[in-house]
């Protein structure tokens, strides 16, 4: 598994496993044992990561979402963990209602390109958006 994700990593930055060893002053005979099913040390691991930006669970093949949190990502993790629980759900209040009015301003824009256009469209909402609209907007998803 590990193998794969790092051979498709590599076609995506046109780069070849061995030299890819070469330049972290890795031994060539590691693409046979992670052919064969073996996983590098962590420090190597977290030296891949780095270079592909991605998560040490990616690579490993624990999670499908191949994106590293960016340094800016990271802040805000560590500041959000310092709040206290009131700030916490003023926070996250906030991102769900920045998220909610970007999915209605994407509805819009559909909508008006639909009224130029003639075109329809059909748009799928998530059960959890569908539901929170619901309560705060009345029966929406019905």
């Amino acid at each position: 598994m590990f193998y794969n994700i790092l051979l498709e990593l590599c076609e995506k930055k046109n780069i070849r496993i061995t030299n890819l060893l070469i330049e972290f002053n890795l031994s060539t005979a590691n693409t046979g044992k992670w052919k064969n099913g073996s996983y590098p040390s962590i420090d190597v691991l977290k030296k891949l990561a780095d270079y592909f930006n991605v998560s040490i669970d990616y690579l490993i093949g624990r999670t499908i979402e191949n994106i590293a949190n960016t340094p800016e990502e990271i802040e805000i993790i560590k500041t959000y963990r310092l709040l206290n629980n009131d700030y916490k759900q003023s926070i996250l209040k906030a991102v769900n209602d920045a998220r909610t009015q970007m999915l209605f301003d994407d509805l819009n824009s559909r909508e008006k390109a639909v009224a130029e256009t003639g075109e329809s469209i059909t748009v799928t909402w998530p059960k959890e958006l569908v539901e929170r609209l619901d309560k705060r907007f009345g029966d929406i998803g019905k």
